[in-house]
């Protein structure tokens, strides 16, 4: 239980949250798979979900900011596509929008990562014991 209880270093921090972005910018290319085929709709809320649990599980630094660090490099797959010419150029506002519920669901998936992390070790405490 002492894991729980240790401060996060900021450099373990800023690794976690590089890997939560790179981990994440999958979701720009099953973003652009969706738009040429729409059975890769639904892993458009699913990926960031799983991503986000896995992190909070298995990761040590806040909640807060490592379930939306999964969405972090969403905008630059958004103005690469506005900047290519692609068919969602009108629709940035709601692309933004997007990105916020992709962003809140990564935090959700986090929040549930974090929770199980904590049963576990207390279950495991109390095994121990």
């Amino acid at each position: 239980m002492w894991v729980m209880l240790k401060r996060v270093t900021i450099r373990r921090l800023c690794i976690e949250v590089i890997f939560a972005a790179v981990i994440g910018s999958a979701e720009i290319v099953i973003w652009q798979r969706a738009d040429a085929d729409t059975s890769y709709n639904r892993y458009l809320f699913i990926y960031p979900i799983v991503v986000g649990l896995l992190l909070g599980t298995f990761g040590r630094g806040p909640v807060w900011i490592i379930g939306p660090a999964t969405m972090l490099f969403y905008p630059v797959g958004m103005l690469i596509d506005m900047f290519k010419g692609g068919h969602a150029l009108d629709l940035w506002p709601i692309s933004l929008v997007f990105f916020g519920v992709s962003a809140f669901v990564g935090f959700v998936g986090a929040a549930i990562g974090r929770g199980a992390q904590r049963c576990w070790l207390k279950w495991s405490s109390r095994n121990d014991a």
